[in-house]
């Protein structure tokens, strides 16, 4: 009986810390580089808008399990893409967008940049750019307390720069919905909310569900190509399930 009270004592305490963010007013946007992949489920995550590049043609001539590979590590094994929009097309071959993030106060005003990648997904700790270095004392000024972030009206977009978008608005192109429906990246910002943007990418052609599947009868091969097209799919999984929870206090761990 007392292993059964601890066991659900551990479990209650684990549920607590991934539900313990506080709920932030903010709009969260992830634009994945590249096409759709039809086989990730974007409802999953309620409070996350998903859109796409389509326009943006990955270059690499490898397989689905070369591609998950690719999408798993850092910036010297990457996807090379060449398309529309330019800006992402350049601002990925200087910069590895994967988890870059950009917080925009409620005038469209980029007022913290970085990465919100960590290895202990505790995403308020992550640093970056601005007059807050810390995500979470920046999500206190630009969300709770509504402050405005300077804009550099001068400023030019730059993708060799860590702050490329501090200070500035949005460039002007179009993504597209998981729908299909193509629309101005611009018309995101049109609610009065500071927005939370998160860069993505999850090769289009590679099929995440496919690890959940039963190893049975498969090829040792198969196997391990199954297990990394599905460790790319976790990875990203659990950062979006990382911003469920700490900013808004939602489960979206499958059930």
């Amino acid at each position: 009986m007392k292993k059964i009270l601890m066991a659900a004592f551990v479990l209650l305490c684990c549920s607590s810390l991934l539900l313990s963010g506080d709920k932030y007013d903010l709009n969260v946007i992830m634009i994945g580089i590249g096409a759709k992949n039809p086989t990730f489920t974007e409802t999953q995550f309620p409070h996350i808008q998903f859109y796409y590049t389509p326009g943006l043609i990955s270059q690499a001539e490898t397989g689905e399990t070369g591609k998950s590979a690719l999408s798993m590590f850092g910036k010297a094994a990457r996807e090379v893409f060449k398309g529309e929009p330019k800006m992402l097309e350049q601002w990925w071959d200087e910069t590895d967008l994967r988890d870059h993030a950009i917080l925009f106060d409620k005038n469209g005003v980029g007022a913290w940049e970085g990465s919100v990648a960590r290895d202990d997904d505790d995403l308020m700790a992550c640093k970056g750019k601005g007059d807050e270095s810390k995500l979470e004392d920046a999500l206190e000024t630009f969300v709770k307390d509504k402050d405005e972030a300077d804009f550099d009206k001068g400023k030019k977009f730059d993708p060799e720069e860590a702050d490329a978008l501090l200070e500035m608005k949005m460039g002007d192109f179009e993504v597209v919905a998981p729908a299909g429906n193509t629309v101005p990246v611009k018309s995101l910002f049109v609610n009065g909310k500071p927005t939370l943007v998160v860069f993505f990418q999850i090769s289009s052609g590679v099929n995440l569900k496919e690890a959940k599947e039963s190893g049975e009868g498969k090829s040792s091969g198969s196997f391990l190509g199954a297990m990394t097209k599905g460790a790319a799919g976790s990875k990203w999984s659990a950062r979006m399930i990382s911003l469920e929870s700490q900013l808004f206090g939602y489960d979206a761990r499958e059930k």
